[in-house]
């Protein structure tokens, strides 16, 4: 299919293919294809990414004891993306992100963040109320290194193993111009 600037839509991702390195182009296009990258192409590997289902797990930071099971990270669809970077030279690739999202599933918790006490087993779900999201500004970079990274970790890993499977199976040429 021909776009009406002489560049070829990609047959696999509803995005117009670019040059690897025209950062203003790749995350155009990153964007344009999220949506349906993140629904899961199953032909290609590739899971549904929301909502995602967590790998369990636990980590022991800073006085803290935590561990969730079952867990559901809900909210990438909705993601912007701010800039991709691709070098040629290195065969890296760089995607800086934000999103507001959630995380539910069953956790046990004991010990405190900073000098909130934390204690409990059940349901939670993950979500900044005006308080908490007081807090979490005023205290963001301690709370990030002793919190954030093993959730997002977590998101990361599921995330990595997607785009590996996708990129195993359609070859760069396919998605862009290289």
């Amino acid at each position: 299919m021909m776009h009406n600037q002489g560049i070829f839509l990609s047959t696999v991702l509803p995005v117009d293919k670019c040059n690897l390195e025209d950062s203003a182009c790749m995350t155009k296009a990153y964007q344009t294809a999220l949506t349906t990258f993140v629904a899961g192409l199953p032909d290609y590997g590739v899971e549904v990414m929301d909502v995602m289902d967590l790998d369990d797990f636990a980590f022991d930071l800073s006085g803290l004891q935590f561990s969730l099971k079952e867990g559901k990270f809900k909210g990438l669809k909705g993601a912007t993306i701010d800039n991709v970077k691709w070098n040629l030279k290195k065969k890296t690739a760089e995607v800086d992100f934000h999103l507001d999202g959630s995380v539910r599933g069953h956790y046990t918790a004991g010990g405190s963040i900073l000098i909130l006490p934390i204690t409990g087993d059940g349901q939670m779900k993950l979500k900044l109320s005006d308080t908490m999201l007081m807090f979490l500004n005023q205290n963001w970079k301690q709370i990030s290194e002793e919190f954030g990274k093993p959730v997002m970790e977590a998101a990361a890993k599921k995330m990595f193993k997607n785009i590996k499977s996708f990129l195993a199976k359609v070859p760069i040429a396919e998605i862009a111009n290289v």
